[in-house]
């Protein structure tokens, strides 16, 4: 019994795309903007714009790259007869003392404040205190959960 289970990186992707697709429109308008021709009356306005172009092109670029570092880091999860293998490294399932989901939820200062930023994550505790951590907006950790369950028992 072998099963893996691929992370989805739909969130990351737009984001990735859209990033890249400004840095690349930032970067040639930029060009474009400082080769310009300008007269006396327009080079402020034009170093004005010049200078958000590159702001533009900065943090498209920097959103870009860690979105693609995100996707780079999450990885499939596999769940065999004897081991479970994350991003985070390969565990025996004889050494997982406990698997459980929790809700990660932000600290608000009204108690009665119902947010939608909760996120479950699915927490992998071994023995020796090391600890895989799966976030539901990356995985169908419900699954995963259930999975490892079933491969534990037999």
């Amino acid at each position: 019994m072998q099963e893996v289970f691929q992370p989805t990186h739909q969130e990351d992707q737009l984001v990735l795309y859209t990033a890249a697709i400004l840095a690349i429109a930032g970067a040639i308008g930029l060009i474009l903007m400082l080769r310009k021709k300008r007269t006396r009356e327009t080079y402020n306005r034009n170093m004005l714009i010049a200078m958000l172009l590159f702001f533009l092109t900065i943090i498209s670029t920097g959103s870009a790259f860690f979105s693609w570092l995100s996707m780079y880091k999450t990885g499939p999860v596999t769940i065999s007869a004897d081991a479970i293998e994350t991003p985070y490294g390969k565990a025996q399932l004889s050494s997982i003392r406990k698997a459980e989901i929790i809700a990660d939820q932000p600290v608000t200062l009204f108690p009665g404040n119902q947010d939608s930023r909760t996120v479950r994550l699915l927490i992998i505790e071994e023995h020796s205190g090391k600890t895989h951590v799966l976030s539901e907006k990356n995985y169908d950790i419900q699954r995963i959960l259930g999975t490892l369950r079933q491969a534990r028992q037999q």
